[in-house]
């Protein structure tokens, strides 16, 4: 698959706009990019690369990505992929991010100033645990249910790209069921493994099996639901308050930051709680055995803000590749881009 930045029509607008003013093509009464294939056949494909090259350097420009890109392209050619999914990839099917939906639901429920105090500490948890307690737990399970089920019948976004990428395990925090209907619609089943309760993921992993450990759990099953406070405290802690990594999530997840590459994709990487148990991992294990991971994620605005949060990643092994924040689509042509060289050696 030619990625956007790459096709032809695309460079044929680019090579008419660049030299069409010439004396020299104003004499010829056909488009730049004909001529110069009928003429000049070389100049035409010489100018392509160059324009093919031009547009990848624009594309992978902010900080180190490039360098980033490069390495993760050879890592994926190897199939050693592990995609970590988050809820930005939901987004484009109508479904809420965590925040969106805490703060719609707090907007509804008048207590939106409360909400967004949490939200804006990057503490999630705190306020679903806050709404829970407020409504009820049954109300608050019953409005997550009817929230994370999706309404548009077609799938669309990058999503639709991820079993070309991997072959073998995938991990989400996301409780809606759109990557199960994607590999699905491409013939490749999956087998679902939740996070909270399955001590068996290690020989599906250990065997390469096509696997979907949701950490969190899923829609409509509120017993294997990871969301708010205590039940992240239940899953993750143990008495003391510490990591618990005898406990199936955690135990599953660091068996993947430990001998497996991650692609975060939707994903923030704020200091959640994943984040907080790869930096456990990291204060008790030698660097040099932890894989490097990767992360396509949108750029803060202030340079001094990316410094911050680029430490931050590399702190926990995760190395970043930046888009300009909201612009999806460059991020869509990174992972066509991908692609395309994964296929293309």
């Amino acid at each position: 698959m030619e990625p956007q930045i790459y096709k032809k029509e695309n460079f044929n607008e680019y090579i008419n706009e660049k030299y069409g003013y010439t004396e020299f093509f104003k004499k010829y009464n056909v488009p730049v990019c004909e001529a110069l294939k009928q003429f000049d056949n070389l100049s035409y494909d010489d100018e392509f690369e160059q324009w093919k090259i031009s547009n990848r350097n624009e594309l992978l420009s902010i900080n180190s990505s490039k360098d980033n890109f490069n390495q993760l392209v050879e890592i994926v050619r190897k199939r050693k992929i592990v995609p970590f999914i988050g809820s930005g990839l939901s987004a484009p099917m109508g479904l809420p991010t965590w925040v969106k939906y805490l703060l719609d639901l707090a907007n509804e429920l008048m207590i939106e100033e409360k909400i967004l105090d949490y939200v804006n500490k990057n503490e999630f948890e705190e306020a679903a645990q806050f709404i829970s307690e407020n409504i009820g737990e049954i109300n608050f399970n019953s409005r997550v249910d009817s929230k994370f089920v999706m309404v548009s019948p077609k799938i669309k976004g990058i999503i639709n790209l991820l079993p070309k990428l991997t072959n073998g395990t995938i991990v989400t925090t996301n409780f809606d069921k759109l990557i199960e209907k994607v590999f699905t619609n491409h013939g490749k089943p999956l087998t679902i493994i939740h996070g909270k309760d399955n001590r068996e993921f290690h020989r599906y992993f250990a065997r390469g099996d096509d696997c979907l450990l949701k950490l969190h759990g899923s829609v409509n099953d509120t017993n294997l639901r990871v969301f708010t406070k205590s039940e992240y405290a239940s899953a993750y802690l143990d008495d003391s308050g510490n990591v618990d990594f005898q406990k199936p999530l955690p135990e599953n997840l660091s068996k993947i930051y430990k001998n497996a590459t991650l692609l975060f994709l939707g994903c923030s990487l704020e200091n959640d709680r994943t984040m907080q148990l790869f930096k456990s991992i990291m204060e008790h294990e030698d660097e040099r055995k932890i894989p490097r991971h990767y992360a396509f994620l949108s750029s803060p605005e202030k340079s001094e803000d990316l410094i911050i949060k680029e430490k931050f990643l590399t702190e926990h092994m995760i190395f970043p590749i930046w888009y300009p924040k909201g612009e999806y689509e460059i991020l869509d042509n990174m992972i066509e881009l991908l692609l395309y060289e994964v296929e293309n050696e």
